[in-house]
């Protein structure tokens, strides 16, 4: 009887163990393949004040298609956003998808207003004085670090003239510009970044490739 005891005491102590592995595997999975809340992108409710395209300008980064009927993607986005980082693989590969001709345009809409927060954009801005905006862009939306060294850092890798990137980095002479960009995206009530205006639609927050690209293919260039 005892021996019986013992094993059906074995064999429930199993069962626990294999039992809290589950769990455990299911959390891993969920850490692992799930986005953060609120990183899924959402269209504005109607009743909330809807946010409205502030006007662009020829010297707005842009990247795509030159032809004049190309659809126009304008996306306001933060180097140190966790969502903008993940949408960014997601977004090149609905453009590279098309077959329409599509062209994108870069604003800036920091969140962090502090020193260390302007960095990245500043990093960009000062990339684009040697013609190198966007590669620098991309290393951005891929680095988890961006202090002053890492940026000097990808500087030389894009093959920037280190000295004059790294005056102009240290310089804050982009400080003001980069504010207002932010500032004038806030005052047009777009809530937060990454908010990709596509046609007369913003979205706000993450989509995937499969989102994407039929929105990308269906909506009429304006």
């Amino acid at each position: 009887m005892n021996r019986h005891r013992y094993l059906l005491l074995i064999c429930l102590t199993g069962l626990f163990v294999i039992l809290v592995g589950l769990i455990i595997w299911s959390k891993w999975l969920d850490s692992r393949f799930l986005l953060p809340p609120g990183t899924q992108a959402t269209i504005v409710p109607k009743a909330t004040a809807q946010p409205s395209l502030p006007p662009l300008r020829s010297n707005d980064p842009m990247r795509g298609s030159a032809d004049a009927h190309a659809l126009v993607l304008i996306e306001f986005a933060d180097y140190s956003c966790q969502a903008c980082h993940l949408l960014e693989p997601e977004l090149m590969k609905a453009m590279s998808s098309t077959k329409r001709p599509v062209r994108l345009i870069w604003r800036d809409y920091v969140t962090n207003e502090t020193p260390e927060g302007l960095l990245p954009a500043t990093a960009a801005r000062c990339a684009n004085e040697q013609g190198k905006f966007w590669e620098m862009h991309d290393i951005l939306l891929s680095a988890s670090k961006m202090d002053v060294e890492s940026l000097k850092l990808f500087a030389i890798n894009i093959g920037l003239d280190l000295p004059s990137f790294s005056t102009c980095l240290t310089s804050k002479r982009y400080d003001n510009a980069i504010k207002e960009d932010t500032a004038l995206a806030k005052n047009a009530n777009i809530p937060s970044p990454p908010t990709l205006f596509l046609g007369g639609n913003a979205l706000t927050g993450f989509l995937r490739f499969d989102e994407l690209l039929p929105l990308i293919q269906t909506t009429p260039s304006s």
